[in-house]
């Protein structure tokens, strides 16, 4: 009855307004009203009250049918939430690998900065493929590495990527030249560490600027308790563009001395000196005065040194001078030079 006397409101309105009209312009409504019967009466009121319900309850199941199509639509938009839902679990449960293959993972060193002090790598784990579920199949993650020196440290947690430092590898050491091999594992769901993929890198030393100087072999010819005569033979390489002049020298450190200067084993001594000088010199073996860039040249230096009792080996520092600065070598196995803090003129 509420809905069909809202919905008839607006005719009733417009039914009264007729009337009135016709009361007031035509003076036809009041003799109408009083001369329709009861019973046309009653009906008219009957019938009025039938289209009220009528009305109302038409409006009563429109609005009930919209709403359960709203619902409807609703209900559609939820399950195809769902079925989408479902199907991305799915997809994901079937992205994640149940066993590790080796083959799919790899791992990179990326070296950045310079020696002595900003050297830093950085070590990473990807999949080959981009597979983002792949990850998923571990929890913590270990990246193992082994320095050039056999030093093993170890960094661990959820990163794909962790810096070669102190900060992450406890007991790690500064970057320095030589090969670096590394490892990493994962961990899987019921505690067990699996292995994931390896490699190796090599970190090349800085680039050499300069002359090297390196000896490369020393020839004795003795005499007892006067002299040794030492042939000192070795290399020099330039590892600058532009060309050097080479100037050699020695600095000797014996705190034997020489006989008298007449003594027969020290004059045979300086004999012979001169004697491998001069053939030495034929054969081609002398230090050129220049060298070229990225050139190697050889060269050889004899001298004599006195005679030590004990029988240990003269101990020396070969010098190759450029117009510039001076250039060192230290026999095998000796060790620093006690009078490097010297000038060197």
């Amino acid at each position: 009855m509420r809905q069909g006397t809202t919905s008839l409101n607006t005719w009733v309105g417009w039914f009264s307004l007729v009337v009135l009209v016709l009361g007031v312009v035509a003076g036809i409504t009041v003799p109408l009203v009083f001369h329709v019967s009861h019973w046309v009466t009653a009906v008219i009121i009957v019938s009025a009250a039938l289209v009220v319900v009528a009305e109302g309850s038409y409006l009563e199941w429109k609005a009930a049918d919209e709403l359960r199509r709203k619902a409807e639509l609703a209900l559609g938009g939820a399950q195809a939430e769902l079925e989408s839902a479902r199907s991305a679990a799915a997809t994901l449960a079937l992205s994640v690998p149940a066993a590790v293959n080796p083959a799919e993972w790899e791992t990179t060193c990326d070296e950045a900065g310079d020696f002595p002090d900003s050297k830093a790598l950085v070590f990473a784990l990807k999949h080959r493929f981009g597979h983002q579920g792949a990850r998923l199949a571990f929890g913590d993650l270990r990246c193992t590495v082994t320095d050039p020196d056999g030093i093993t440290t170890s960094a661990m947690g959820t990163a794909i990527f962790y810096q070669y430092t102190e900060y992450h590898f406890k007991g790690a050491r500064p970057v320095r030249p030589g090969l670096y091999r590394f490892r990493w594992e994962g961990q899987k769901s019921n505690g067990d560490w699996v292995a994931i993929t390896s490699g190796e890198y090599e970190v090349q030393p800085p680039p050499k600027a300069g002359l090297e100087v390196v000896i490369e072999d020393e020839k004795q010819t003795p005499f007892p308790g006067a002299a040794t005569v030492l042939e000192i033979e070795f290399r020099v390489t330039n590892h600058d563009p532009v060309p050097h002049l080479l100037r050699r020298s020695m600095r000797g450190l014996n705190r034997n001395s020489f006989p008298s200067p007449d003594d027969p084993d020290l004059v045979a001594a300086r004999r012979e000196e001169h004697a491998i000088r001069e053939r030495r010199r034929r054969n081609g073996d002398e230090l050129p005065p220049r060298i070229q860039p990225g050139e190697t040249v050889r060269g050889v230096y004899v001298t004599t040194f006195p005679w030590d009792p004990t029988g240990t080996f003269p101990d020396y520092t070969l010098i190759i001078k450029d117009e510039r600065q001076a250039y060192t070598a230290r026999p095998h196995g000796a060790a620093e030079d006690p009078l490097a803090a010297w000038p060197i003129t």
